[in-house]
């Protein structure tokens, strides 16, 4: 799952996806992922 999320977070503008990494990284913290919670807490932020 982190890969796929750097992935769309990537500059690549082929895989860039903001709004679907906020999504996937709120699933993942969700199913108790606690090392993307900080992330999810930066996503929300931008």
């Amino acid at each position: 799952m982190a890969a796929l999320i750097d992935l769309k977070l990537s500059q690549n503008a082929q895989f860039q996806d903001r709004p679907g990494t906020c999504k996937l990284i709120g699933t993942a913290v969700s199913r108790g992922d606690r090392t993307m919670t900080q992330r999810l807490a930066d996503c929300r932020a931008s």
